[in-house]
């Protein structure tokens, strides 16, 4: 069992309409990562070779 509470600006006490879906502000929802965006000739190498010691 759950409840749901909407709370929202610019509702009256009292007033129990369902006020809607609730409208994020632009850029503040999450998305799935999808990798760097960079073009690849900035990119280091993939298996870089590895440095002796001697």
């Amino acid at each position: 069992m759950f409840s749901v509470v909407k709370v929202r600006e610019g509702l009256s006490p009292g007033d129990y309409k369902d006020p809607g879906w609730f409208k994020h502000p632009e850029g503040q929802v999450a998305f799935e990562w999808k990798g760097p965006e960079r073009d690849a000739a900035a990119a280091p190498p993939a298996n870089p070779k590895p440095e002796t010691s001697r």
